[in-house]
């Protein structure tokens, strides 16, 4: 398409110049070298004048100036797009020239100026031997099958203004084979006979005994979209279904509009809309009507869609087998997958932004009774699967036989059948719903990706909390939407499991949908070619190119994580002497080889910067690069990224280098589900607290007892799960059942247990939470860690949250002396006897990136300090001898991204890592060990 349309453009005037890097096609490649031989950029320039006007009125006829008309297929299904190619054509005829099937040729328009609706076809006796199956009229004109086979006629016994099926008897095989098409004949030419196409035979609505076919449909479309152009509307294209899940069923219309003057999506008028529907449902006929009136059929539904979902509709009927070439948008739908696709274009970035913060509202002050209705749904739709039906007891679903008999479990509990559902079986041995696709989770807390699977609806819910997230940051930030963000996303390459389905992280797929590129992306400085380059490097290099470049329109900066942002000062630390050499020649590095990525940079890095290159060297050279951000990006407002749990770590860093810039936290979720949104973006990283969406899972919550220092503790629940113990010991206490959402206490802490529309069902995700507080009646949280992250010897458990403390106060010991600790992860080490804790730390000046100078007393008073902080049973044991003494390995600058990478090796995605807080893999460890510059223990004698 892409070297048709170059083609086009030059043979306007007989020009060349150069081929985009990412056509790669050798054909291709070859037949536009004998076309694109030189530059022109006379015409480039014309053409970019034409293309940059905000209204395509008119586009055909401006950039081909000498066309005559326009020549395609418009009559049938295709019908729908005569409006647009009006608009686009600017009063150049358009031309329908012949009328065929995969069966067979039938006619050719002899009166190609004929006006769209009005063409005629004059058949071609000599393609195939033609019978005519006549069709009855109503009174109201419509086709109705009355024939019996002694009624067929020949091509010379039609009838004017007759309706027929046609039926074809070929050459290659065919006897009286019915096409489906229904023909009126409209006159002869000479003895053959001259018909316009009315619709496809099979193409039809119907609830109960209505029966509204294509050319119903058509014609009642066309009279409501009447009173949307004198707004200046345009409706692109249409499809449609029988929705029969619900009782009554109804008639769904699926719409796409655009403003006459730019792709926008126009203001929705809840009455003008309201009106087009009572227009179509008044133009459907009489069995219809009653059956509508006597409520067997329920009132019409509209959904209108944003610009580009047909387009994904096309792609996906491509990716079954269909040609471009001879896409037809089916009027009707036939395919559940096809109505998903459709629907899934309903969450409008612009009504979820007018209207986001009353979504918001209306979910928080309903949080219970959208929590229960959420719970019975799931039960509704998947009692009867295989996991589920086994705990009720003649099929009773009902939530309190939920919560009683199906058991809190953990992922090594329901492996088995996900590894069933990816190895081919059917999706319903957990949930009734087709799964899509399987969500990995990164791996790096606990080793091994699990695989969560993932429905086109759970998948479209999620796909909510981004816009809902900038809606907040933009009403609590001024500024943000007056100009880009600067986010640095990646993705990392998909799966294919043994069932055919797909498993990739969430990023990826969500990066990948028509909500992200048409939405959220627009706002980014990053070219969507470059967030979906699969070669790590030489995306964050195209990413910070065009960061720099488009530095003074850069409003917020950020990443999923605060690991990836200061993983990508790192990288500009170590590429910017290139950067700025690309800017100031105005030449692409040749390392990048990615086509795409070429292409894309080709459009921002269009001409050499030598200024904008001086003052980025100038700012980079200063050896201290405290507040670097604020300096290369000086209108920045916030710095973007996930900053609590194991991200905790990096808010000096993120600190130090945004010189002073809010840093906000704004959202908090795992794989299995997406949990809660800061509405509070501007509090301090350490007192960001996340408000739970209630309509994102059903959430149940394990309370967890704590210690005199607010300490959580791991629990046991007695038959919570096939695979917890029932032995306690002394770090542990038997508790109460869980609590719904309703019933949590504020200061009290809690394991997060979620029930999913895709199979997860009373599911531990392992993350402890404390509630701080309720936004309107919905809980609001801080993350504490996660559960099963743990340091431990003997009967001592060291969490996550305790280490992030004991470093917290060891590191206060540097700051006077301008040493800043970047990154730090730990593991128990039992190789020896006793067994200790080992912890690694990566240090650097605050003014370089110098290793400074180590001095033994400090480091050493640095692991005492961490020993003090641990708690009462590991100093017992440390005082006794089970434990030795705490050691303290100080690595180079850039071992922790040399960790990045190994993890990245295994599986992880740059765009969603989380550096280990407690390390399990050996190879982890000896990379680590490798960078060690340093080691110190805390005194033997200590306690």
């Amino acid at each position: 398409m892409f070297c048709q349309l170059l083609t086009g453009l030059l043979q306007r005037d007989e020009v060349v110049g150069y081929l985009s890097y990412w056509i790669i096609d050798p054909g291709c490649k070859n037949a536009m070298s004998l076309i694109l031989t030189r530059s022109n950029p006379e015409l480039a320039d014309s053409i970019q004048q034409i293309c940059e006007d905000k209204s395509w009125e008119g586009i055909i006829v401006k950039l081909w100036p000498k066309i005559k008309y326009i020549n395609c297929i418009i009559t049938g299904s295709m019908s729908q797009c005569v409006s647009l190619l009006e608009f686009y054509g600017g009063g150049i005829p358009l031309v329908s020239p012949i009328y065929n099937s995969s069966e067979s040729s039938f006619g050719i328009n002899l009166k190609p100026l004929s006006k769209p609706f009005d063409v005629s076809y004059t058949f071609l006796p000599n393609t195939s031997y033609f019978v005519f199956l006549p069709l009855g009229k109503d009174g109201e004109g419509k086709a109705q099958e009355t024939w019996t086979d002694d009624e067929l006629v020949d091509l010379a016994n039609v009838k004017l203004g007759r309706y027929y099926e046609v039926v074809v008897t070929t050459l290659a095989g065919l006897y009286r084979y019915r096409v489906g098409d229904v023909l009126k004949v409209t006159g002869f030419y000479n003895k053959f006979p001259q018909f316009q196409f009315v619709e496809r035979r099979n193409v039809v609505l119907s609830i109960d005994v209505d029966k509204t076919t294509e050319e119903d449909l058509s014609k009642a479309i066309m009279k409501a979209k009447l009173i949307l152009e004198p707004l200046g509307i345009m409706l692109t294209t249409y499809s449609s279904y029988a929705d029969t899940s619900l009782t009554p069923g109804r008639y769904v219309l699926v719409w796409e509009l655009k403003m006459k003057g730019s792709n926008d999506l126009p203001k929705l008028d809840a009455k003008i809309m309201e009106q087009c529907c009572c227009i179509v449902e008044e133009s459907f006929d009489f069995t219809y009507k009653s059956h509508r009136k006597g409520g067997a059929i329920s009132a019409l539904e509209l959904r209108v869609v944003k610009h580009g979902t047909f387009d994904e509709l096309m792609d996906f009927h491509v990716s079954k087998g269909v040609s471009v070439a001879q896409n037809k948008p089916p009027s009707c739908l036939k395919s559940e997958e096809a109505v998903k696709i459709l629907n899934s274009g309903m969450k409008e970035i612009k009504e979820i932004y007018e209207n986001g913060m009353k979504i918001l509202e209306e979910l928080t002050s309903n949080a219970h009774e959208i929590q229960e209705q959420m719970l019975e749904e799931i039960l509704i739709r998947n009692a009867g699967t295989e996991y589920l039906s086994r705990f009720f007891v003649n099929g009773q679903n009902h939530k309190q036989n939920f919560k009683t008999n199906v058991p809190i479990v953990t992922y090594e509990d329901i492996k088995p059948y996900i590894d069933r559902i990816a190895n081919g079986e059917t999706s319903s041995i957990l949930f009734a719903d087709p799964i899509t696709q399987f969500i990995q989770s990164t791996g790096t807390s606990e080793g091994k990706p699990k695989l969560i699977p993932m429905t086109a609806e759970s998948f479209e819910k999620r796909m909510v909390k981004p816009l809902l997230v900038d809606l907040v940051m933009k009403k609590c930030i001024s500024g943000l939407d007056q100009g880009k963000s600067f986010y640095l996303f990646f993705v990392k390459p998909e799966m294919e499991t043994p069932s055919g389905l797909m498993a990739s992280l969430y990023t990826t797929s969500y990066f990948k949908t028509q909500i992200f590129k048409n939405g959220l992306a627009k706002f980014c400085t990053s070219p969507i070619d470059t967030i979906l380059c699969l070669d790590n490097k030489q995306s964050m290099y195209c990413q910070l190119l065009t960061g720099l470049l488009l530095r003074d329109e850069v409003v917020r900066i950020g990443s999923s994580f605060a690991s990836v942002l200061a993983r990508s000062i790192k990288f500009l630390e170590d590429y910017w002497k290139e950067l700025c050499s690309n800017i100031r020649t105005g030449y692409l590095s040749d390392w990048i080889a990615d086509p795409a990525c070429r292409n894309a940079m080709s459009s921002i890095l269009t001409r050499p910067e030598p200024e904008l290159a001086d003052l980025i060297q100038q700012i980079c050279e200063d050896k201290s690069w405290e507040g670097i951000i604020k300096e290369l990006w000086p209108e920045v407002k916030c710095i973007s990224s996930i900053v609590t749990g194991s991200m905790s770590q990096y808010i000096p860093l993120l600190e130090f280098y945004g010189g002073g810039i809010p840093l906000v936290s704004p959202n908090c979720g795992s794989s299995e589900a997406c949990f809660g949104i800061n509405l509070k973006p501007l509090s301090k990283p350490f007192d960001v607290s996340y408000t739970i969406l209630p309509n994102m899972a059903y959430f149940e919550f394990l309370p967890v007892n704590n210690d005199g220092g607010g300490k959580s503790r791991e629990f046991i629940l007695r038959g919570a799960s096939a695979t917890e113990s029932s032995e306690s010991t002394n770090e542990t206490t038997t508790i109460d059942k869980p609590v719904d959402l309703a019933s949590v206490k504020i200061g009290r802490y809690y394991e997060v247990v979620v029930t999913t529309l895709a199979g997860l069902y009373r599911y531990r995700v392992g993350d402890v939470l404390k509630v701080t507080g309720f936004y309107n009646k919905s809980p609001e949280f801080q993350f504490v860690e996660r559960q099963n992250v743990v340091l431990s010897i003997d009967l001592d458990k060291t969490t996550e949250v305790d280490l992030s403390k004991a470093i917290t106060k060891a590191k206060l010991v540097l700051e006077p002396l301008g040493i800043m600790l970047t990154t730090y992860s730990s593991y128990a080490d039992a190789s020896l006897t006793p067994g200790r804790y080992v912890l690694f730390w990566e240090l650097k000046m605050k003014g370089s990136n110098d290793l400074p100078k180590l001095d033994a007393k400090i480091m050493e008073e640095c692991c005492g300090i961490m020993e003090e902080s641990f708690d009462f049973t590991y100093k017992s044991l440390r005082k006794g001898g089970v434990i030795s003494a705490l050691e303290l390995r100080v690595v180079k600058h850039g071992t922790f991204d040399e960790l990045m990478d190994f993890y990245v090796s295994k599986g992880a995605s740059i765009s969603q890592y989380k550096p280990p807080c407690c390390l399990k893999s050996e190879e982890a460890v000896k990379l680590l060990n490798l960078g060690m510059v340093g080691t110190f223990f805390s005194p033997k004698t200590m306690f």
